[in-house]
């Protein structure tokens, strides 16, 4: 009998860690996952002062100082609460498979780190430099579209073509 219980507990673990693949630790919460970073880059990133200064005989929007149209501002909320609306659906999700892992890896008395902290950590990592090398690029870019504009010397730059020699 007593050759049969470590069996038993190496069957159990297996059986624990095949649900928890299958059914915790799903392509759902991964995806969750990516959502709910996207989601606080956005929020963290995109404006933070947004004013709304009324007076008598008009409105004026600022977003982070600067003034905008009415359009712009409404844009800016829907967008801002789509994302809020968002990270709090993914959070829900990632809050209760992180709260059943936990669980499950108490309750069975597992040595089992719950591994989605890391994963939301490296996800916001991701998302970040993502972005943050998109908009270089952008800026690069933009910068070498202006000067290259600016050359100093004529037929340098976007306008120039190419012409073969002239025979003769």
């Amino acid at each position: 009998m007593y050759f049969l219980q470590p069996l038993l507990f190496i069957v159990r673990d297996y059986l624990l860690n095949l649900y928890v693949r299958k059914f915790v630790l799903t392509e759902e919460v991964h995806h969750a996952i990516q959502m709910r970073a996207t989601d606080v880059w956005a929020i963290n990133t995109k404006g933070k002062s947004v004013q709304v200064r009324a007076t008598q005989t008009d409105t004026t929007y600022f977003i982070d100082g600067q003034q905008v149209t009415e359009e712009q501002y409404s844009r800016y909320t829907q967008m801002m609460n789509f994302h809020r609306s968002r990270e709090a659906t993914s959070a829900e999700l990632i809050r209760a498979r992180s709260f059943q892992l936990e669980r499950l890896f108490r309750h069975y008395k597992q040595d089992g780190k719950n591994p989605i902290p890391a994963w939301e950590e490296q996800a916001y990592k991701r998302v970040s430099a993502s972005y943050n090398k998109s908009l270089e690029q952008k800026r690069y870019v933009r910068q070498h579209r202006v000067a290259s504009r600016r050359s100093p010397r004529p037929g340098i730059g976007p306008q120039r073509r190419f012409q073969p020699a002239a025979k003769g």
